[in-house]
């Protein structure tokens, strides 16, 4: 046996250790420190082991002058001293899922209020396929090889695997990936409304920005596209519908068969409606008699 074992941090000169989630950390710590004991306890029964043999080197007597804690909260962290605090306020991005359109109008909001963004891509063709529909869109774009050619406020594309984006409050900076860009996922629905003048639809990937909605209980609306929320700390698809009045309604993707395609008159505008009313009651109502 060792008189004193080493790690593999002892392998490395100068060795930076980033801890993600140290409570969590802690607890799995606990619970394999437990699990050692009641193997090592049967196996002194055995005798096929040594008293006070030590399995695992706690996480807490890790002696590096480098380390890097990542959570939410650092009140966990009373017994470490920490050199620096930096607090970086985030939030999720919105999907697109290939509506293309969408996204480039909100490269071109964005740029507008001065936001720098990264679009990182998984392949050069995607990056120059991206490129030429923003920029024919009226979106300038760069392609940035080193740190000195990031410009404030600008569109840039990077050649880089994430697995999601995100957004940085402070600074102003946001990061797409192609999982937001272009991922489209669908979703086998039942669907229940009857409305006459509505279309069942079996993925939102058949809307198009601008559609006219039926939805069963709030009446007609315009479809005006994804948006990602975070509900009881998961994330969600929604669509949004925009109803008279300036009045949105987010619907969750798997609640899809509450919404219906408008298919009126070609050409024809219906009426959009607004929230909170009985409009939509009464024009059922209205319907139903009819066909009666």
């Amino acid at each position: 046996m060792y008189e004193k074992p080493d790690t593999l941090l002892s392998y490395f000169d100068d060795p930076l250790v980033i801890y993600i989630d140290y409570n969590r950390i802690l607890e799995n710590q606990e619970h394999m420190n437990e699990d050692a004991l009641a193997w090592q306890e049967g196996a002194i029964e055995n005798g096929k082991t040594v008293v006070d043999l030590n399995l695992y080197h706690p996480i807490t007597q890790t002696k590096v002058s480098r380390q890097l804690f990542l959570l939410e909260h650092t009140s966990s962290l009373q017994e470490i001293k920490l050199t620096e605090h930096v607090k970086l306020m985030t939030k999720s991005v919105t999907e697109f899922h290939g509506q293309l359109e969408f996204f480039a109008k909100e490269c071109k909001r964005l740029k507008e209020n001065g936001v720098t963004v990264f679009v990182t891509v998984s392949s050069v063709e995607a990056r120059n396929n991206l490129a030429n529909y923003l920029e024919e869109s009226g979106v300038t774009v760069a392609f940035p090889t080193t740190i000195d050619e990031i410009r404030e406020g600008s569109i840039h594309l990077v050649y880089e695997r994430l697995p999601l984006g995100f957004e940085l409050l402070e600074p102003n900076i946001v990061v797409y990936t192609d999982y937001e860009v272009h991922t489209k996922r669908k979703k086998q629905t039942a669907y229940k409304s009857n409305f006459k003048e509505g279309k069942k639809i079996k993925d939102y990937n058949e809307l198009k920005l601008g559609d006219y909605v039926v939805h069963v209980q709030h009446g007609i609306g315009q479809y005006i596209g994804i948006e990602t929320l975070e509900t009881n700390g998961a994330r969600k698809d929604f669509l949004m519908i925009a109803y008279r009045g300036g009045d949105k309604l987010y619907v969750p993707i798997d609640k899809i068969e509450m919404v219906q395609k408008y298919v009126g008159s070609e050409g024809a505008k219906p009426k959009i409606h607004k929230l909170g009313t009985s409009e939509w009651e009464k024009t059922k109502a209205k319907v139903k008699k009819t066909v009666k």
